[in-house]
């Protein structure tokens, strides 16, 4: 097993950490294995290994977009996408980015098989530190709390 380096942020003269964590894959309507590749699984399943291991921040890869996912505990989940969206979250091409929020991991879930036939996916974990006294590069996004760090990354990450 490979250890990826830290991915470093600045936003707003705030320095960030980006720690990953595998990557699972598979698809949205079917139970995907592969023997012996314990990071092939269900969304659900993947979701909830990553928030077991103290996950809160995601990046979900469907295809050729990228979109941030927060998990707030029990407050539900908020999900960010940079491509142009309608106010339900489907594609439109007079849409904007779009920040929408679910009540529990089952309606995410929903949400996304709802709008992808039997695509692939790729989800990671995210681990946000703030980097004390240090300046790496300079960059610019939405704001500067740990939830739009991730939004930030999205953008850039696909």
């Amino acid at each position: 097993m490979q250890t990826e380096l830290p991915t470093l942020l600045n936003v707003f003269e705030t320095d960030y950490e980006l720690r990953y964590s595998e990557t699972y894959t598979g698809t949205f309507h079917q139970e995907a294995t592969i023997e012996g590749y314990q990071y092939c699984t269900s969304l659900d399943r993947a979701f909830q290994s990553l928030i077991s291991e103290n996950f809160n921040n995601f990046v979900l890869t469907i295809g050729c977009t990228t979109v941030a996912i927060y998990c707030n505990g029990n407050m539900g989940l908020k999900i960010f996408v940079s491509r142009a969206r309608n106010i339900y979250g489907r594609s439109h091409p007079q849409g904007t980015c779009v920040l929408f929020e679910v009540s529990s991991l089952n309606s995410l879930v929903h949400y996304f098989q709802s709008i992808h036939n039997n695509d692939i996916f790729e989800l990671k974990g995210v681990k946000i530190d703030t980097v004390q006294n240090n300046t790496l590069f300079k960059s610019h996004a939405c704001e500067t709390r740990k939830f739009n760090v991730s939004c930030a990354w999205s953008i850039s990450y696909h």
